[in-house]
């Protein structure tokens, strides 16, 4: 699938090794980084790179929930944004009504496949258990009010849909659910920082509802225009 969508480049094989030796702080920042990059280009590229990004996810037959977050994500950055824009609105989650509080516990439960993400050692009832408490632990503002989904095998779609519902929720909200997001993973997180993988899940998750990355979580990740810089500062002092 990689040979195919770049069979006329020459240095495709070079990139694809440079690609796939970026460290995990690296890879979310760059992906951003060029889909930002290619956005302002044609309608008819654009669709191009999602096709082909679809295609090189699907070429083994294996989806996981991550790899959906990713290409919506490009899809998302690559289309422009379709968030709303600012507003003013209550910070509170307690004040979200039914409809909007049950979208989001639809995403949450999607999420909740990724946020935390435990220790490859830790059994499946143990990882399932884990999932189970994050999910509760975000969705208790509404417990008790509302039926809630269930969280075991989110239907995408309907997570899909719930996305696009959060998108068009007060600026001042998103931020709010993300650092609930976040907490709630930290809690249940041994060491300073989040597995990998539920790091991307979240800043994906801020990417699609344009919201800004909590700080802790940024600290993660090797922003593309600092990597520059030390590059940078890097070949200035060996030219002196």
């Amino acid at each position: 699938a990689w040979d195919h969508a770049t069979h006329e480049c020459p240095y495709a094989a070079g990139l694809f090794d440079d690609v796939a030796a970026l460290p995990s702080a690296r890879r979310l920042p760059w992906l951003e980084h060029l889909a930002r990059g290619l956005a302002p280009q044609a309608v008819a590229l654009r669709h191009e790179v999602i096709d082909a990004a679809r295609r090189i996810m699907t070429a083994d037959g294996m989806v996981s929930p991550l790899d959906q977050l990713r290409w919506v994500a490009l899809r998302h950055l690559l289309a422009g944004s379709a968030v709303s824009p600012p507003a003013a609105g209550d910070t509170d989650l307690d004040s979200l009504d039914d409809m909007h509080a049950l979208q989001v516990c639809h995403f949450a439960a999607f999420l909740s496949q990724l946020v935390p993400a435990p220790e490859v050692a830790l059994d499946v009832s143990g990882f399932e258990s884990v999932c189970q408490t994050w999910y509760d632990t975000v969705t208790a503002p509404w417990q008790g009010r509302l039926e809630l989904p269930p969280r075991a095998e989110p239907d995408i779609d309907a997570s899909l849909r719930a996305l696009r519902v959060l998108q068009g929720m007060p600026w001042l909200l998103r931020p709010v659910l993300v650092r609930s997001w976040f907490d709630a993973a930290r809690g249940l997180t041994d060491g300073p920082m989040l597995h990998p993988d539920a790091a991307d899940a979240l800043r994906l998750s801020c990417v699609l509802l344009d919201s800004p990355v909590p700080p802790e979580l940024g600290r993660q990740y090797i922003e593309v225009d600092a990597a520059r810089a030390c590059r940078e500062r890097g070949i200035k002092t060996v030219a002196v």
